[in-house]
């Protein structure tokens, strides 16, 4: 349960590189399509409109991946911890049982006092 919590936070943590590649790699298309000498004015905006479509559809497609693998992993957790919670608990011998409730009962007449 808490290696996929870790593995969530992970992911959580990791976006921020990833998006930084994307835009990274928007930056060097759009660095070329700029420096073409062979598009004019005209020729260059249109590129450029397609290439931002392109990693617009490209970052939201990553988005939408990050954030379903995270719901994935928190789930499993969610899963794992509910069957923690509600397995049976083992039986407890008497003996403990009794030394256990003679020490809460004399601890809640120390603080009553």
């Amino acid at each position: 349960m808490r290696d996929k919590l870790q593995k969530a936070q992970e992911l959580m943590q990791g976006n921020t590189m990833l998006f930084k590649e994307v835009i990274n790699e928007y930056r060097d298309q759009k660095y070329e399509v700029n420096r073409n000498t062979e598009l004019s004015a005209a020729g260059k905006e249109k590129a450029l409109q397609r290439l931002s479509k392109e990693y617009e559809k490209k970052s939201v497609k990553l988005a939408n991946q990050l954030k379903q693998e995270r719901n994935d992993l928190a789930s499993d957790a969610k899963k794992e911890a509910q069957k923690v919670l509600t397995s049976k608990l083992p039986s407890v011998n008497e003996k403990k049982r009794k030394l256990f409730s003679q020490q809460a009962d004399d601890l809640e007449a120390r603080v009553l006092l």
